[in-house]
């Protein structure tokens, strides 16, 4: 049987997860931002034309900032040897 997670406004996810993002500002960008990601992994599903987190999107956002930041090492890291 399929298990059914608790869904969150993402304004009620954010309140719950203010270490993740500091303002409704932050979060929007990062929801525009990888949208499609979050979908994909099934964390991010449109109700009644709303946006709602699944419980699983604090663990699927660590990893999207973990390999934002890996992207962004890598990118100084070439412009560092290129100069």
């Amino acid at each position: 049987m399929k298990q059914i997670h608790p869904l969150f406004a993402t304004g009620g996810w954010r309140a719950v997860n203010a270490d993740l993002f500091q303002s409704d500002a932050s979060l929007a960008w990062f929801l525009r931002r990888h949208r499609a990601t979050l979908v994909a992994r099934g964390v991010l599903i449109k109700l009644a034309g709303r946006w709602v987190a699944t419980e699983g999107m604090r663990d699927v956002v660590l990893d999207l900032c973990r390999e934002d930041a890996a992207e962004s090492v890598r990118r100084v890291k070439a412009v560092d040897q290129a100069a």
